[in-house]
C-alpha cells in the first residue's frame, strides 16, 4: 500500500525511500516517548498527556 504512489508515478524514488526510512524512526520515537512518560508518572491519564506534550515539543 505504501509503494502504490511510487508505482503510479506520483512520487520520486528518493521520497519513497525517505518515507520508508522515516516511518520506523517515527515509530521508535513514539515508543520511547510513551515509555518515558509511563515511567515518570503513575496515572494512565497523566502519562497520556505527558506523552502527547513530549511528542509535540519537537514539532514546535
Amino acid at each position: 500500500m505504501l509503494a502504490l504512489p511510487f508505482r503510479i508515478g506520483g512520487v520520486s524514488f528518493e521520497v519513497f525511500l525517505a518515507t520508508i526510512c522515516a516511518l520506523p524512526a517515527l515509530m521508535l520515537f513514539a515508543l520511547a516517548v510513551s515509555l518515558l512518560a509511563s515511567v515518570l508518572t503513575q496515572d494512565n491519564g497523566t502519562a497520556t498527556v505527558l506523552a502527547t506534550v513530549m511528542g509535540a515539543v519537537p514539532c514546535v
